[in-house]
């Protein structure tokens, strides 16, 4: 008789398992998914806000933010009720990009967007490297040693020129996110610009890099829990910026951060 009961209980649980996967593939496919995720939201509980600490960024990321009214220089802080108003004001994704996308579209090799005779990816990594080297020669230009604090993963990482791909250059907003949120009706010109400009630009380690893709933020969070407000509100400042659109899924998830952010 207990090994009835167990037959039965198995089978009671391989029935409730297959029924939870068959309502999973009638969500999907009548793309009510969101749906019943923003009802689980609503009733699970709010997760306690987390006290920001004061934001460590180079001039040419903390200005932008501070001019916006996004962030406080005087506390180092983050504004992010002024970050959700901006977040909610920005047009949803509604069409398909244009065109397929390839990233040779946005230009080949980096430009000089500053004309200071080096191009953006050294300027980028002279900004966030500490004791910086530079090759003779080049006018302290051509960066080949250095040491980075990563803002996306906490680590320290060593740079040698030797293994550059090791440290790359990360774009906050990526290039294939922009393409499908309004930039395969760009000009050539602006597509480039947009590749260049330093305030997407950031040094960061190749894994945090590899893990992020082309993700935006309802995929993707700094495993630095630490950076992930400046994160969200750098790539809501882009958007806007950039006069991107944003999806659902990416508002959604930016203004769940938000909210944890004081």
């Amino acid at each position: 008789a207990a090994a009835h009961r167990l037959t039965m209980d198995a089978k009671r649980a391989f029935v409730g398992i297959m029924l939870l996967v068959i309502f999973g593939i009638f969500l999907v496919q009548t793309d009510r998914l969101d749906t019943v995720t923003d009802v689980f939201a609503e009733v699970l509980p709010e997760q306690p806000p987390v006290e920001q600490a004061p934001v460590e960024a180079p001039e040419v990321v903390i200005e932008p933010l501070a001019e916006s009214g996004l962030f406080d220089i005087e506390s180092s802080l983050i504004k992010p009720n002024e970050v959700v108003l901006l977040l909610d004001a920005l047009p949803g994704t509604t069409t398909e990009p244009a065109s397929k996308y390839d990233v040779k579209n946005f230009g080949s090799g980096w430009l000089d967007p500053d004309g200071n005779g080096c191009d953006a990816r050294n300027d980028t990594l002279k900004r966030d490297l500490t004791d910086v080297t530079f090759r003779e020669g080049t006018h302290d230009c051509v960066v080949i040693t250095g040491v980075l604090e990563d803002p996306f993963t906490g680590e320290t990482i060593n740079f040698t020129k030797a293994d550059a791909s090791n440290v790359p250059i990360d774009h906050m907003v990526p290039r294939s996110w922009a393409w499908k949120n309004g930039a395969s009706t760009w000009s050539d010109e602006k597509l480039r610009a947009f590749a260049n400009d330093p305030a997407n630009l950031t040094t960061v380690s190749r894994s945090a890099n590899s893990s992020k893709g082309d993700d935006g933020p309802g995929s993707w969070l700094p495993s630095n829990a630490d950076y992930r407000c400046v994160y969200v509100t750098r790539f809501i400042y882009l958007v806007d910026e950039w006069e991107l659109t944003i999806d659902e899924g990416d508002r959604r998830a930016a203004r769940r951060e938000l909210a944890g952010c004081e």
